[in-house]
């Protein structure tokens, strides 16, 4: 039978069934219609779901069949009734398909939020400073979504910082969760003082997420730069010389002062010149203060000093400083003159503001490779490696602004390096530069002499070229220029 009919005879009303009785051939087809239709919703939802062809030609087209009994050979149609029932049938159909788009609906996935990470503050203070994280979604879900975050970098979870929670639940309905990364005093001693450690480094990313996706690639970077917490009164340029004097005169008065002399916070001292040192404590008649000097300082902040001069002069200082950061300082003269116990690795020191290293290392153990240093400011080096056992590759300084080199490698016997490429055509003093320099013998034909004025630069010539001796004495061809001196 058309769906037509079905239609229409699925909106009849009792007096329409009264008048099928009538017809014993047609009261069993439309039995069997009646069993048909009760399949007829779901069929309806499927239809609604692909074209919509059930409704538009079953539902629909009932209202264009107004004969459609006679079409049957049924004789006359229903009576009036049975239009007002297909009408009705209508809106029924209208509650069904809303029905059907309702449970379509229920039937699609849910969109899964995504998720980014973010912190509020990209530096903290190691000393208790904090950074709020947050992590947050795209859109609001009907379900809890969890994050796990992942914790690196140099700094230690622990140690550096706290609040390394690794899990965070976003509420159904809610679009974020935060949590708070705390830096920590981490300082050696406990209770004060810098560290001597390097600024540090928190990274946090995303590991997983359940019930929603990580956007692209979510990072986050918290910066611990180191401080220094003062353990007692604070060091300055005012107070360093006293405070310095006071622990040398009685270590523990001076430490329920200022602390122990390992922590002192001397980020503020600009001038730290013959602080630790004493010349006379070279002599062995000589039993000052200063002559057992060997703390380890190597946590002091000297990163705002200007003058180191005479610094470890004499004392038997040797810990391990290669940490400091000397770019501000101007005057290294004498820094470890006299110093015969020193001998660590500095080479990795920025040199390029120091003007000053006459002395430098001067009578020390010190050989070691400072090769890369900075020199281009260095204006004096006189006696820099006098009486050392100094002899390391400097071939490559830059020595452009030297003016005076007087006895640099005196008495350094084992010195013998190719420094034939430096310039030092701004040198006007060059007496006794290679003095006992017994060991030396490079060719240094082609420096450029012509401003050396001083005397005494024929001493421990004869191993030169005689050609570049002659540059001290021009018109002199007879002999060689420095016999005699």
């Amino acid at each position: 039978m058309p769906d037509g009919c079905v239609a229409y005879l699925k909106n009849t009303n009792e007096t329409w069934v009264a008048y099928v009785d009538s017809y014993p051939d047609l009261k069993a087809s439309y039995e069997a219609q009646k069993a048909s239709l009760a399949k007829t919703p779901e069929l309806e939802k499927k239809a609604r779901w692909g074209e919509n062809h059930y409704k538009t030609v079953g539902f629909k087209e009932s209202r264009r069949l107004p004969n459609a009994a006679s079409g049957l050979g049924l004789g006359n149609p229903p009576p009036p009734s049975v239009t007002a029932s297909a009408s009705t049938s209508g809106a029924e159909a209208e509650a069904e398909e809303a029905e059907a788009e309702e449970a379509e609906a229920e039937s699609t996935p849910e969109a899964a939020p995504t998720v980014t990470l973010a912190c509020a503050t990209a530096s903290i203070s190691e000393d208790g400073g904090t950074s709020n994280c947050n992590l947050t979604l795209s859109k609001t879900s009907s379900q809890a979504v969890t994050v796990t975050v992942a914790y690196s970098g140099s700094a230690t979870a622990g140690t550096d910082y706290s609040g390394n929670t690794t899990s965070h639940t976003i509420s159904a309905g809610s679009t974020t969760t935060s949590w708070t990364i705390t830096g920590l005093n981490d300082n050696s001693g406990g209770g004060g003082g810098d560290n001597g450690e390097s600024d540090e480094t928190i990274v946090i990313d995303i590991a997983s997420v359940t019930n929603g996706t990580e956007q692209n690639t979510q990072t986050a970077s918290i910066s611990l730069p180191n401080v220094c917490i003062a353990p007692g009164t604070a060091i300055t340029d005012a107070n360093f010389s006293a405070a310095i004097t006071d622990w040398f005169a009685s270590p523990s008065g001076a430490s329920a002062t200022y602390g122990n002399i390992t922590q002192w916070c001397t980020g503020a001292v600009t001038d730290m010149s013959n602080a630790l040192g004493d010349y006379l404590c070279k002599f062995s008649w000589y039993s000052g203060a200063k002559c057992s000097f060997n703390e380890d300082i190597s946590g002091w902040d000297v990163s705002n000093v200007t003058d180191m001069s005479d610094l470890f002069t004499g004392v038997p200082f040797n810990q391990d400083i290669s940490g400091w950061d000397v770019g501000n300082v101007r005057n290294m003269s004498n820094l470890f003159n006299g110093n015969t116990a020193f001998n660590q690795n500095i080479g990795g020191w920025n040199t390029s503001n120091v003007t000053n290293m006459s002395n430098m290392f001067a009578g020390t153990s010190f050989n070691q490779n400072i090769g890369g240093w900075n020199t281009s400011n260095v204006t004096n080096m006189s006696f820099m490696f006098n009486s050392s056992p100094f002899n390391q590759n400097i071939g490559n300084w830059t020595t452009s602004s030297l003016t005076t080199t007087y006895g640099m490698f005196s008495d350094t016997s084992s010195f013998n390096q190719d420094i034939s490429s430096w310039d030092v055509s701004n040198v006007t003093s060059m007496g006794y530069m290679f003095q006992r320099a017994t060991s030396f013998n490079q060719n240094l034909s082609a420096w450029d002499v012509s401003k050396v004025t001083a005397s005494g630069y024929c001493d421990n010539m004869s191993n030169l070229a005689s050609s570049w001796i002659d540059a001290f004495k021009p018109g002199q061809t007879a002999g060689h220029p420095c016999n005699g001196e």
